[in-house]
């Protein structure tokens, strides 16, 4: 019986409310109107924002290392990614002088977020207020980061390890081909004897060095460019990633309907509690 009576005791307070919410309508409605009026107007009149992405690149150090009679070559960052990360820190609008020199006012927004299993990946998102200076933005970031000290001293003392190594190679070329011609004479004139002696062995190891050379001066231009580079061509949307004015209208239009009908039941509860007095 008690339950029966709770049970209708509750079906009258939802249908009081609704009704409470029906007769309080237009103040709803007035309220979510203004909310939405209101949203599109600070929407259209704030910064539109733009948002560019790159993937940068660290250069990989090559250890030789020998293993059970054989070689292995040893890749490894100059830096890992999260440590880059961890090195530029906290970004306020303090640092964001510091890293955009010339586009800091149009910068609103910078992060860096170390790729998932990569070990010389990491990736950047800008979001500026004019799509036109992503592009140069993003050198910037570059430029800072390979402007750490830390970064100088490992691509210094890299560059001087490729530039002896090639210097190197290129010494083992001039001879090898001045060896190559001495006995290409010799056998021309009788006086070398071909058993034992296959020069077709000489001209391949020639050509194997002169292609660990070009390896060694591909990476040597590369670190010229810096130990930090950009890896693919930075994507730029063209078309504004803030303000969400759609996202922004429903936000608004779900606070106004909750604080209508918050208002409309305090102005009903308002008048009983006036009614209640009287009597």
């Amino acid at each position: 019986m008690r339950q029966q009576i709770k049970e209708s005791y509750d079906e009258n307070n939802l249908y009081n409310l609704w009704k409470v919410i029906v007769d309080g309508k237009m103040i709803i409605i007035v309220l979510l109107a203004v909310a939405v009026f209101s949203t599109v107007i600070i929407s259209l009149r704030m910064p539109k924002i733009y948002r560019g992405e790159v993937v940068l690149n660290i250069f990989q150090l090559q250890e030789i290392e020998e293993a059970s009679g054989k070689e292995l070559v040893q890749s490894r960052g100059i830096l890992q990614p999260k440590e880059i990360v961890d090195m530029i820190g906290n970004i306020d609008r303090g640092k964001m002088t510091k890293i955009f020199p010339t586009t800091y006012e149009s910068v609103t927004d910078l992060k860096l977020r170390a790729i998932k299993d990569s070990k010389d990946k990491l990736f950047v998102t800008i979001e500026a207020k004019n799509a036109n200076l992503i592009g140069k933005a993003l050198s910037e970031i570059v430029d800072y980061i390979n402007n750490f000290d830390i970064v100088k001293v490992i691509v210094r003392e890299e560059r001087e390890k490729l530039l002896k190594r090639s210097n190197e190679l290129s010494s083992v070329i001039n001879f090898s081909e001045k060896l190559s011609n001495n006995y290409r004479e010799l056998l021309n004139e009788g006086k070398l004897s071909v058993v034992g002696f296959n020069p077709l062995d000489l001209n391949k190891g020639i050509v194997d060095i002169k292609l660990a050379k070009l390896v060694v001066d591909q990476r040597l231009q590369r670190l010229n460019e810096g130990g930090i580079k950009i890896a693919d061509q930075p994507y730029i949307q063209n078309r504004p990633v803030k303000p969400k004015i759609g996202l922004n209208i429903v936000f608004a239009g779900f606070i106004s309907v909750f604080l209508g009908i918050f208002l409309v039941v305090l102005q009903y509860r308002l008048k009983r509690f006036k009614e209640t007095r009287l009597v």
